[in-house]
């Protein structure tokens, strides 16, 4: 099965990996502003864990010990720490109290499963739906901004084609989504205009991130042309690829830039996280975390000591 691991990124740390022995099929990971906890999601629910002692604090559910139903595709923590979005597999988004586990509101979402994410601010949250292998393409597929105080959506993107990321910048009003077709977007969350549109040339899902500095954005996958893994860092001011980082064998499906912008962390299909210095494009480790075919969604803590 594929649990959850906390480790130190220093090459010498005398501490090793913390392992979750609680939680297999993890999907998604997200910490606690104050990073003492993290948020995991998975085929079979969500959870809430100490980051220090790995004792479970709560189990995320609907009440009466309902679980997340049909599992969670993503999940993100509101900056203010106050409220977790899970997207769920069904295309439905859970609102959590994290003091109690318990939902706090129901969005009905998406009608494929729900990619989600955090304003600045916490007091929005951006939602698109992802693709499922064999589904036909709808004439109109929706990225949305949802108020969470009201629970009613705002503000929708209509567009002809699934997402395969999606990232709120860190301080601004701007989202970033990378397309099915692997194009990269960054719009205005206020008046949704396009910012930046992009061709990045890779082949099916993949995946994107913020630079510390919200200067750069981070696109990993597999390129359409000779099928090579990589991760692409691009300027937002110019529009222009600024690096190509080379060193994954498959597919690069997620990526994690630290806090204080010193490290890149990628996951490949094969197991394999590999860390990347941003500023050069030079590889800094590569560890094999566990033998899996599945996605390995890194995530850093607040302060970018643990992966």
């Amino acid at each position: 099965h594929i649990g959850l691991t906390l480790w130190d990124w220093q090459p010498h740390a005398a501490d090793g990996p913390q392992s979750f022995d609680q939680v297999r099929d993890v999907t998604a990971v997200t910490w606690s502003p104050s990073g003492d906890r993290v948020a995991v999601g998975s085929r079979e629910g969500a959870w809430i864990f100490d980051s220090h002692d790995q004792s479970l604090h709560h189990v995320l559910d609907k009440g009466g010990q309902e679980r997340v139903m049909s599992g969670v595709e993503s999940i993100s923590w509101a900056a203010d720490g106050g409220c977790i979005a899970a997207g769920r597999m069904d295309g439905k988004i859970s609102l959590f109290d994290p003091d109690t586990g318990r939902e706090l509101q129901h969005l009905e979402g998406h009608s494929s499963p729900a990619l989600v994410a955090w304003s600045p601010d916490g007091q929005h949250l951006v939602s698109a739906p992802a693709f499922i292998p064999g589904m036909e393409r709808k004439a109109s597929l929706s990225l949305k901004i949802w108020d969470r105080q009201s629970g009613k959506e705002v503000r929708h993107l209509d567009t002809s084609d699934w997402f395969a990321a999606v990232a709120w910048h860190p301080t601004q009003p701007r989202i970033a989504f990378l397309s099915w077709e692997s194009d990269l977007w960054v719009i205005d969350s206020q008046t949704l205009k396009t910012i930046l549109k992009v061709s990045t040339q890779l082949n099916d899902r993949g995946t994107l991130c913020w630079s510390a500095d919200d200067s750069q954005i981070a696109v990993g996958g597999r390129e359409r042309q000779g099928g090579l893994a990589g991760i692409q860092i691009w300027d937002v001011s110019t529009g222009k690829q600024r690096l190509v980082l080379r060193g994954h064998h498959t597919k690069v499906t997620s990526l994690a830039w630290s806090p204080d912008g010193q490290r890149l962390a990628s996951g490949e299909a094969q197991g394999i996280v590999n860390l990347w210095d941003p500023k050069t494009g030079g590889m800094t480790l590569s560890r094999p975390v566990m033998k899996t075919q599945r996605n390995l969604p890194p995530a850093w803590s607040p302060d970018s000591q643990r992966l």
